[in-house]
């Protein structure tokens, strides 16, 4: 009796033809997430999926592949986002911040990222220079290019969606200062609240930086604690996330000095911390087992767990504040 022969199937047939055209290329690394990349293109095109659309994905993902390569040689390095007005001038109190701030960041080994406009994108890659700055810029009728620092260097990419752009300039951030700005700043920074109380990005420092005696980001705290929080539609510890000051040396601090840590329960009331702090300065301590808390964990209603110490005397060095912090699977908050 003669075995039949089995002919392959479309799919296994375009699906050795994928792996035909990644030999080719040279593609040996993570072949699979290619793979799927390309797949994905091919099942747009079989549903029929419009023009308009079809632009939109061919863009964004041209576009993210541009701003990987630009970020990809400092992958090492800690960067801090500047967010701010593009409508800033020169002599604005605020300028002078944002370029302090970013001066300083820069002399402590950070890469400091701006959406590359002017007003306080300037004033940040200023404050950094050519070789600390790396720009993600938008394409805009009013904002035709880049601002000068980052004239003829390749440590620039532009963006033609602010989706894409959004993306890159929190994606590769450890640490993000917002400076009073408009809707697109005010976009910014709610986009970081929300990466953050929903746990969908790692805790990093978030600084709310004004001028000198400045009520901007007063302002916003009393709209969140007069109007959002008696609405319940934020929780009241929900704000602590940020430090809100008009000090460059507080701002750098929060940056420089987050500390992060991982955290292990030992019953339903008692936690046990130990971690490290965040480059470029490192921060090891330990404390006491069996160290009371009270803990909620994210499977329920909260997406961050909260532990609140009842001795802290009993570490070896202090973490003071509010710090969130990573496990495995989930976030925590330890206020210490």
């Amino acid at each position: 009796m003669t075995e039949a022969t089995v002919t392959p199937g479309p799919d296994e047939t375009l699906r050795a033809e994928m792996d035909r055209m990644l030999h080719d290329a040279g593609i040996t690394a993570n072949r699979e997430l290619i793979r799927r990349i390309i797949g994905t293109a091919i099942e747009l095109g079989r549903d029929g999926t419009e023009r308009l659309d079809l632009k939109i994905t061919a863009s964004a993902v041209a576009e993210m592949r541009r701003a990987f390569r630009i970020f990809a040689p400092y992958a090492g390095v800690p960067k801090v986002t500047i967010f701010g007005s593009a409508r800033t001038r020169s002599d604005d109190p605020l300028y002078e911040q944002a370029h302090d701030i970013a001066e300083r960041l820069a002399e402590r080994g950070w890469m400091v990222v701006t959406g590359a406009g002017p007003g306080i994108m300037q004033a940040a890659a200023e404050g950094a220079g050519p070789d600390r700055a790396i720009g993600v810029s938008i394409r805009l009728p009013f904002e035709e290019r880049p601002n000068a620092i980052f004239a003829d260097r390749d440590n620039v990419v532009a963006m033609k969606y602010f989706f894409t752009r959004k993306l890159m300039l929190m994606k590769e951030s450890s640490g993000f200062v917002c400076v009073p700005g408009g809707f697109g700043t005010m976009d910014e920074m709610f986009e970081l609240l929300t990466l953050q109380q929903t746990g969908k990005a790692e805790p990093m420092p978030i600084v709310l930086l004004d001028e000198p005696g400045g009520q901007f980001w007063s302002g916003l705290r009393r709209f969140v604690e007069e109007q959002m929080i008696p609405a319940g539609v934020v929780s009241g510890d929900d704000l602590e996330r940020v430090l809100i000051t008009d000090s460059v040396a507080e701002a750098e601090a929060e940056i420089t000095g987050f500390c992060a840590t991982t955290i292990r329960f030992g019953g339903s009331t008692n936690c046990s911390c130990s971690g490290s702090g965040r480059p470029p300065r490192r921060r090891n301590w330990n404390h006491s087992t069996n160290a009371s808390g009270t803990c909620w964990s994210r499977a329920g209603s909260r997406a961050w767990q909260r532990c609140r110490w009842r001795s802290p005397t009993t570490m070896s060095r202090s973490c003071r504040g509010s710090r969130w912090f990573s496990t495995r699977s989930r976030w925590v908050t330890c206020s210490i």
